[in-house]
C-alpha cells in the first residue's frame, strides 16, 4: 500500500471514529396517568369498570401483564385499566408495563417479527371444554414501533360447565382481539372480549392507535420515532446516523434510515474525493513535511544499533 492510500484509509477510520452520537438522558419515570381510553372514543353505553367489580379467570390480558412483569428485570404493571358495556357483554382491557431494559427491548422486537408463532403464545387460556380457533393476524400497522395483533374466536363444548368473562358473564362462544405493542421502553397489552351473538361494537384498531398516540406523547415522542439504546431516534429531529441499532417497523422510519445513510455515504465519498485531490496536488509539499520524521527514524535507528553493538561487546 502506498502512503497516499494509506493516509485515504487512516481518514476513512477516522471520519467513523469522530461520526457523532446520540445521548440520551433519562429524566425519572414518565407520568403515564394519561395513557387511558376515552369514553368518546368507545360505543355508547360503555363504562369504566371498578377493579372491585372484576373476577379472576383465565385469558385476561393482566394476567399477560403480570407474567411480563415478572420475568423482566425492572419492569412494573404501570396502567390496567378495564371498560365494559352496560350488558357486560363486550369488555376492553387496556395493561401497560415498563420500563423495559435495552436487552429485553431488543429480545422482545425480535420475538415480535414472526406475529404467528407470537400468537399461538399468546392465545388466551381457557378450560379443557373450550374449543378455540386459530388465531388470524391482523394488520396493526403504525401501532408501536413493532406490534402484533389477532383476533380468536372460542366455543364452549359441555353443557356441562360454566365459563364467564372477568365481569361475571357467562358465555358460550366469544370473540377476542388481542394486540401486543412496544413503544419507547413500554409494553402495551390490549384485548376486547365480545361474548353472544352480533359483531363487536369497539374499534379494536382505532382504540389502539389512539392510546399508542397517548403513550408516545407521556414519554414524549410524539413524533413516532424507532427505539435505540441510547435513546430514541426520530428521523424529523435527527442529528445523528442511523446504526444497526435502529429498530422499527414503521416504512416512515426505514425510508428516513436509507436517505441519511445515502448523505452520509455521498458527503464521505466527496470528502475521500477532496482529500485524494489534496494529497495528488500537494504531494511535494507532503514530502518535505514527512522527510525530517524520516531521517528522525533512521537516527534511532542508528543509535539502536550502536548501543546493541557496545552490548554485545561487554557481553
Amino acid at each position: 500500500m502506498n502512503r497516499r492510500a494509506r493516509l485515504c484509509a487512516a481518514a476513512v477510520c477516522l471520519a467513523f471514529v469522530l461520526a457523532p452520537l446520540s445521548v440520551h438522558a433519562l429524566a425519572g419515570e414518565p407520568d403515564l396517568s394519561s395513557v387511558q381510553i376515552e369514553l368518546a372514543d368507545l360505543p355508547s353505553g360503555f363504562r369504566a369498570v371498578p377493579d372491585s367489580d372484576l373476577v379472576e379467570v383465565g385469558g385476561s390480558a393482566k394476567q399477560v401483564g403480570e407474567a411480563l412483569e415478572r420475568s423482566l428485570a425492572e419492569a412494573s404493571l404501570q396502567q390496567y385499566l378495564v371498560y365494559a358495556s352496560d350488558s357486560g357483554d363486550e369488555l376492553l382491557e387496556l395493561v401497560v408495563v415498563g420500563p423495559l431494559i435495552a436487552p429485553e427491548r431488543v429480545g422482545m422486537s425480535r420475538e415480535m417479527a414472526d406475529s404467528s408463532a407470537l400468537a399461538d403464545d399468546l392465545m388466551p387460556s381457557f378450560t379443557l371444554y373450550v374449543e378455540q380457533s386459530e388465531p388470524r393476524i391482523i394488520d396493526t400497522a403504525g401501532i408501536g414501533e413493532a406490534s402484533v395483533g389477532f383476533t380468536v374466536d372460542s366455543r364452549l363444548t359441555s353443557d356441562l360447565a360454566t365459563v364467564t368473562n372477568i365481569l361475571g358473564v357467562p358465555w358460550t362462544s366469544a370473540t377476542s382481539q388481542f394486540l401486543l405493542a412496544l413503544r419507547g421502553e413500554y409494553v402495551v397489552v390490549m384485548m376486547t372480549q365480545h361474548v353472544g351473538s352480533g359483531a363487536p361494537g369497539v374499534d379494536f384498531l382505532a382504540v389502539a392507535r389512539r392510546v399508542d398516540a397517548h403513550l408516545a406523547a407521556a414519554l414524549g415522542l410524539a413524533t413516532p420515532g424507532v427505539y435505540r439504546a441510547g435513546g430514541t431516534f426520530s428521523p424529523s429531529v435527527a442529528n445523528n446516523i442511523p446504526t444497526i441499532g435502529d429498530i422499527s417497523t414503521e416504512p416512515s422510519v426505514a425510508v428516513a434510515n436509507l436517505v441519511l445513510a445515502a448523505v452520509a455515504v455521498i458527503v464521505l465519498t466527496i470528502a475521500m474525493r477532496l482529500l485524494n485531490t489534496t494529497l495528488v496536488r500537494h504531494e511535494d509539499a507532503l514530502e518535505q513535511v514527512l522527510r525530517p520524521a524520516r531521517a528522525l527514524r533512521r537516527w534511532w535507528t542508528a543509535g539502536d544499533s550502536a548501543l546493541d553493538q557496545r552490548l554485545g561487546r561487554g557481553a
